[in-house]
């Protein structure tokens, strides 16, 4: 379903998001949303990413780290990231 409101800039350059389409989409206050200009057009998406995958990413990036730290490259690294995902 497609829903359609007005709304308008305030002068500190908020936008109130109609409750209909908050409701419809589920928002709550504090939930992120990716803001993207094109021509004059703004898209705002809805970021949906679970705790898991946050805790999964936080400790790839220690990973990335620790592994640069002792002499690998970000091609080995990414090699060894990728067959561990292919199961080999």
């Amino acid at each position: 379903m497609v829903e359609m409101d007005m709304t308008q800039l305030s002068a500190n350059g908020d936008v109130a998001i109609p409750k209909d389409i908050r409701e419809e989409l589920k928002l709550k206050k504090g939930e992120k949303l990716l803001a993207m200009s094109i021509e004059n057009t703004i898209i705002l998406r809805k970021i949906t990413t679970n705790k898991e995958r946050m805790k999964l990413k936080k400790l790839l990036k220690k990973t990335r780290f620790k592994a640069q730290k002792i002499g690998f490259t970000e091609k080995e690294i990414d090699w060894m990231i990728h067959s561990q995902r292919a199961g080999n």
